[in-house]
């Protein structure tokens, strides 16, 4: 008789297959599913070498599949100035101050501020850092990473002034005079990232292995990188070292064609054959692209990204759709998603059906007739909850009514049959897949009020688009996904049982173990 590894006994499990099953005890092997069961049944398969894991009644589910992480961006942010917890200029000053007392990088460097959460309800500007920072350059992007602020030395190396222009798909902010103001917006970002120096390859691991750590401790098991070719070469070097952490669903952007097809990896660890693009940019920023304009500048209804509007996406989207490449392509606003849905459609025409399983990314803002159409063309909603707690409170002071009320649709999604899987965008958001859950269960933000009631779903539900509507939407339903036999061991323990509490009390749920590949990679 074969004997197990490891056995996992005297829990809840929640198994994801397609009866939604429960079981007590899970067993594995070579990191495996070996056993899904009841405690009387796995007894005979332990023998004095197998690994016995008491779960002690608590909630099991499969690992957690976050389909959208911006993860080396992620792991490098963990050692620069996080803005998330700031409310005033004061604090953002002070932040910047004290960051500078404590490190000598050449540049000062941060992220995941929100003007929305700033009590001053306004973009910051170079004037609020120029005296703390002096003659170092400074760099800080906004939690949506469609816009960031610079100081006057950092615009001073760009050599960006008042008679620069903007670049086609971006914005440079300015004030009355004319002047910028330190605020630069989607491609008028790249002005100052191309300057700021690059990380030594050594920084970049340790930066990965950070951000591996961050994704155990949040109990996700998979992820979707959008990435570069970079990213990837350090995975396979931490999967030589066997210190991988999680499994990778690499996405490089669709200009890089070639790089994806000389880097196409189908390893149980490492997968990558799927490009990334953009329509639109972000609501935050206002460049999101809508049908109506923004209430504070009723001339404006966003932008659409220079690579679309140009024409040069449609041709890179057919090439890489043509050589069976999956497509994942972020559209905000409903004008983008419109927009994205017709190149879709053409490119189906064009190239013939199959299970291509092409995405939307964020599909935040969506009226009932690009729902269907993207029911009508099986077309994956990747969507990330976690958003809607930040955007809440202040959208209805950004865009019109009629748009708010189309805003995070994810039942009107799910009940149309249009495959919806959970991501995070870290670190637009955090990691943790509990606040998703939460998020698209509750729809609380500020003061407990509830954002359009109606789109709420079910906890199951959300923990499907969690893990096994997030296996599909990365072409891995057959081995991961769920707790069944044969299937990757990849599991995830919760402290409290989120089928059972109330749903207001989700959020504190925490994770008390993670398991991929049979390995326990967070908790003991």
């Amino acid at each position: 008789m074969i004997l197990y590894d490891k056995v996992f006994i005297n829990g809840k499990v929640f198994t994801c297959d397609n009866k939604d099953s429960r079981a007590e005890a899970v067993g594995v092997i070579d990191g495996r599913i070996s056993f899904v069961g009841n405690n009387t049944d796995i007894n005979k398969f332990i023998g004095e070498n197998t690994e016995v894991i008491d779960l002690e009644n608590k909630l099991m589910l499969p690992g957690f599949i976050d389909c959208h992480v911006h993860f080396l961006e992620g792991g490098l942010q963990l050692g620069k100035i996080d803005f998330t917890e700031i409310y005033t200029k004061n604090e953002f000053s002070l932040k910047v101050e004290k960051y500078i007392a404590e490190n000598k990088a050449d540049w000062i460097l941060g992220g995941n501020w929100d003007h929305q959460k700033i009590s001053e309800k306004k973009l910051p500007c170079k004037e609020w850092i120029d005296e703390i920072t002096g003659d170092k350059p400074f760099w800080a992007t906004r939690t949506d990473l469609h816009m960031g602020l610079a100081n006057s030395a950092a615009l001073k190396l760009a050599g960006i002034n008042n008679s620069t222009s903007d670049p086609e798909g971006g914005l440079i902010v300015r004030d009355e005079l004319g002047n910028p103001t330190g605020m630069l917006k989607d491609e008028a970002m790249k002005l100052i990232q191309k300057l700021i120096p690059q990380p030594e390859k050594h920084d970049l691991k340790i930066a990965m292995r950070n951000a591996f750590s961050e994704a155990a401790k949040n109990g996700v098991t998979t992820i979707t990188d959008i990435c570069d070719a970079k990213s990837i070469e350090i995975y396979k070097e931490l999967l030589r070292e066997e210190k991988l952490t999680c499994r990778i669903n690499g996405v490089l952007p669709i200009d890089q064609i070639e790089k994806v097809e000389k880097l196409k990896i189908n390893s149980e660890m490492i997968k990558v054959n799927a490009v990334k693009a953009f329509i639109d940019g972000s609501i935050g920023s206002e460049t999101a692209w809508f049908y109506e304009p923004y209430i504070n500048n009723p001339n404006f209804s966003g932008l659409p990204m220079i690579q679309f509007s140009n024409g040069k996406l449609k041709k890179l989207a057919l090439e890489a759709d043509r050589k069976g490449m999956q497509l994942i392509i972020h559209a905000i606003g409903d004008k983008a998603i419109e927009a994205l849905l017709e190149m879709y459609d053409e490119i189906i025409s064009v190239n013939g059906k199959r299970d291509r399983r092409s995405r939307v990314e964020h599909v935040q803002h969506i009226q009932n007739k690009e729902i269907e159409k993207m029911r009508e063309l099986d077309i994956i909603a990747s969507v990330q909850p976690s958003h809607l707690i930040d955007d809440a409170p202040w959208i209805k002071n950004v865009i019109s009514e009629s748009v708010v009320n189309s805003s995070y649709r994810f039942r009107s999604l799910i009940d149309a049959e249009v495959r919806t899987c959970f991501g995070s965008d870290w670190t637009v958001s955090s990691l943790n897949p509990i606040k998703a859950i939460y998020a698209a269960v509750n729809r609380t933000y500020a003061n407990n009020e509830v954002f359009l009631e109606d789109e709420k779903i079910s906890v199951l539900e959300a923990v499907r688009c969690s893990t096994i509507n997030g296996a599909y939407g990365n072409f891995m339903e057959k081995s991961a996904g769920s707790i069944e036999i044969g299937k990757f061991a990849d599991m995830v323990v919760l402290d409290q049982n989120i089928f059972e509490i109330e749903h207001e009390k989700i959020i504190n749920t925490k994770v008390i173990k993670t398991v991929c590949n049979g390995k326990i990679v967070f908790g003991k």
